[in-house]
Parts: structure tokens; C-alpha cells; sequence
């Protein structure tokens, strides 16, 4: 993943949020912050229930049951899409607030701990400290940080974030209104 295709992703993701009604009210910081901690919050419960993607009985019912009833099947709800939302949220602020985001990479021991909550706390901890932040270059920082982090964890457990980011923003282009959600 380059800056660049970050940024491009952003720019999607957004996008589609806004197409989806996800703007037609405008919130607080706060509530756009709560978003994607509820989605680490999902990944916690898809982890508890040991949910993960069958990318093999994906790929081998795609072409016969179509993108959406597949995903809807086989990755909707796991570990995986769950993290895909996580950076999707981040993506779509980003996008929002105008936000260029950068690639950091962290090094294999960068997180202090592995137990997969220890990881979603640290991320909301991040997350939290993103509504004291006004500075764009503080803003740019810390959001490109907290990617980096997702794409961590999801290496850590083996999985290509990004694969998973691309699937699930297509999945959400085919969805209603505000995925048939209040807000």
C-alpha cells in the first residue's frame, strides 16, 4: 500500500459514505469516533465467537451466488470484515475532514501487547485521543498511526487487511441507505 492508494482509498471511501446517506446530517467528532470504535467493538465479538472469513467457500460460491449474497455468506460479521470496517470508518473521517493520510509501518514487536483485546484497547485508546487533536498535522499523525496498527493486528493474525478493506467497500456499494441504519 502506497500514500498515494491510501489516500485514493480515502477518497472511496468517502465517497460512498456519502452516497449512502452517511452525511446527510452532519455529527460531532465524537460521534464519527464512536463509529469506528463500535466497529473494533464488533471485532472483539466476532473474536469471542471465533468467527472468521471462509475465503475458500467465498471464492468457490462467488461467481454462482454474485458478490453480495457470497460476502453476505462466507465473511459478513468475522474477524476480518469487522477490521476491514474498522480502517474503512478511519478511511471515511479522513476523507471527511480532508485529512492526507501517510503510510507508517510498524515493526514486529511495535505493539506493547498481542492478546487481541490488549490490541482493540490500544486502538480505542487512539482512537479517543483524536477528539482532543485540532491540528491537522497532529490529526495526519495519529490516524495514519491508528491504521497502521489495524494493518498490524490483521498481519499478526495472518490475514491481508487490505484484501479484506477492498471486498467489504464493494460489499457496502451495493447496500441501502445508510445500511439500513439510522445513522
Amino acid at each position: 500500500m502506497t500514500t498515494e492508494e491510501l489516500n485514493q482509498l480515502k477518497t472511496e471511501a468517502h465517497n460512498t459514505a456519502v452516497e449512502h446517506g452517511f452525511y446527510d446530517t452532519l455529527h460531532s467528532k465524537q460521534h464519527y469516533m464512536m463509529l469506528i470504535i463500535t466497529e473494533v467493538a464488533e471485532a472483539v465479538q466476532a473474536d469471542r465467537l471465533n468467527n472468521h472469513a471462509d475465503m475458500d467457500a467465498y471464492n468457490k460460491h462467488l461467481n454462482q451466488r454474485g458478490t453480495e449474497t457470497a460476502f453476505t455468506d462466507y465473511i459478513k460479521g468475522t474477524v476480518e470484515d469487522e477490521i476491514a470496517d474498522i480502517t474503512i470508518r478511519i478511511l471515511d473521517y479522513a476523507g471527511y475532514r480532508d485529512i492526507p493520510l501517510v503510510v507508517h509501518h510498524i515493526e514486529k514487536g511495535g505493539m506493547r501487547n498481542v492478546e487481541f483485546t490488549d490490541v482493540a484497547i490500544e486502538i480505542v485508546q487512539d482512537l479517543c485521543t483524536v477528539q482532543y487533536r485540532y491540528k491537522l498535522s497532529e490529526l495526519k499523525r495519529l490516524l495514519s498511526t491508528v491504521i497502521a496498527e489495524v494493518e498490524y493486528w490483521a498481519q499478526s493474525m495472518g490475514f491481508d487487511l487490505w484484501q479484506f478493506v477492498r471486498l467489504k467497500m464493494d460489499y457496502n456499494k451495493t447496500r441501502p441507505t445508510r445500511h439500513g441504519k439510522r445513522y
